[in-house]
This record gives C-alpha cells, structure tokens and sequence, in this order.
C-alpha cells in the first residue's frame, strides 16, 4: 500500500466521522433573550405582538439603565436608556404620565428638542428621545432610542404607570424579567414574594348599653367612659337622688319566686 493510497484512506475516514451526527451532533444555538439582544448602546427590542391589548407599564431600572415595557401584564419591550448624570439625578419612584407631546423644547435647558415629550414630573424630569451613549448622561430625563420613543410614545396615554426603580425606591423591580412586576392599574406589586396587601379597615365594633330609664346609649367596645356611671351620693349635689336622676328604682316582685313551694301532687 502506497503513502499516498494511505493518506487517502485516512483522510476519507476522518471526514467521514466528522460528517457522522452519531459522532458530531450539531450544538443547538441557545435561544435568545430580550436581554441578550439588547447590550449595545440604543439597541432596543420591540415586540407588541407578544401582548397585542391590555394596560401598559413602563419599569425603568437605573441601575441597568434600560426601560422594561409591558402591555396586558407581558413584557413587549426592552430598550437602553441615558438617566440623569451625576448632580442632575433622575428621581426614583412611582410616577404616572402627566402630559404628552410629539414636538416639545426643554423651557430649562437652551431649548432643547425633546422629541415624542411624556412628562412625570411638572419640573421637568419626561420620556423622550436623544442621545444613549451607554452610560448616564441626561439632565434628569430618560433617554430612549428616537424609534422606540415614537413606539412607545404610540401605545401610552395620560395616566400610564411608569415605575423609576433603584436600590433604594422599588429595589425588587431593579431586574424585572417577562412578567410585569407591578400591576399597571393599581400600581401594586405582584411578584411571588411581594409582601400581601393590608387586611381592609373594619368598622369600630359598638356597644349598645340600655339605661334604666329606656334610654340607649351607643359606645366602641371596651369604651368604659361611654357607659354613664352611677351617681355617687357622695359627690351628687344635695336634693338629687337616682330616681331625680333619670333612673328608675328597682322593686322587688311581691312574690319571690325562690321561696314559692311546688303545688300539692294528688294522690
């Protein structure tokens, strides 16, 4: 057997294990996430078709610095965003959207373009489109990519919850994933180890007390100051007395039924 009939045997039989999948399974691709999709400055994802009707809630994570946007409860977006720079910080909390406007100038700083405007705060702190170089940047504003604001811009209304949340305000929500973590109606959390909702308030249980005289006197449970007491002869003015009082003396019954005897039994 020649070495060049050799190297042909050989090289044949490598590629043929290689090509074999009982030897080389082809490696299945992880699917991607929402998150992994967006890592590059003003990368975004948008996908309305997850959740086409329902409330929308907007989640911005400073410490992430993205926007986790949610409609019917399922997350349909997730962006980058640019907060407040050092100094000009953008305040944690739970905000609702206040005003909106496709074509808007900043009356603070030089009028500047605030494109697709939705305003939490009446000093000046909006959604809107600009510059998201990757890092905190804004005057106190969030920064999203210009297309996205626009569709973001699209499905909000006046009223929409928007939830700013750092390690301090909302720190649960700092890393929220496809489920809304809060409830776009009523702004309470429903994440699995949110802590439950407070008992609702109840009535003051009532005491009814029935005087003497027929009156009815109505007081808390437990509430000794709205019983009346019973004068004291010692401390009652002279020529009162309980009867001149309003209550009515107690008179035994002409029979007492404790000392009646049975009637006689026939024989």
């Amino acid at each position: 057997m020649t070495m060049a009939w050799r190297c042909g045997l050989g090289l044949w039989l490598g590629l043929s294990l290689c090509a074999s999948p009982a030897w080389a399974a082809k490696k299945k691709a992880a699917p991607a996430t929402m998150e992994s999709r967006v890592a590059r400055p003003g990368s975004y994802v948008w996908q309305p078709e997850r959740s086409p009707s329902g409330a929308v809630l907007v989640v911005v994570s400073l410490p992430e610095q993205r926007a986790h946007i949610y409609r019917g409860g399922k997350r349909i977006g997730l962006t980058t965003v640019s907060t407040g720079s050092a100094g000009r910080d953008t305040p944690a909390g739970h905000f609702e959207i206040l005003q909106k406007r496709v074509i808007h100038h900043s009356n603070l700083y030089d009028d500047a373009p605030m494109p697709f405007m939705q305003r939490l705060t009446w000093d000046g702190i909006a959604l809107h489109a600009g510059a998201v170089p990757g890092y905190p940047a804004s005057h106190g504003c969030i920064r999203l990519p210009r297309k996205l604001a626009e569709q973001l811009y699209a499905i909000t209304e006046v009223g929409t919850r928007v939830i700013v949340a750092d390690e301090f305000e909302y720190a649960e929500v700092t890393h929220p994933g496809n489920a809304a973590p809060v409830d776009a109606v009523t702004g309470a959390y429903i994440f699995p180890d949110a802590p439950p909702p407070p008992p609702p308030a109840q009535p003051p249980s009532q005491r009814v007390t029935v005087m003497g005289d027929g009156r009815i006197v109505l007081g808390e449970a437990g509430d000794a100051a709205s019983t009346p007491a019973s004068p004291n002869p010692a401390t009652s003015p002279r020529g009162t007395s309980p009867t001149s009082a309003g209550y009515q003396p107690f008179s035994t019954p002409a029979i007492d039924p404790a000392k009646q005897l049975p009637p006689p039994t026939r024989p």
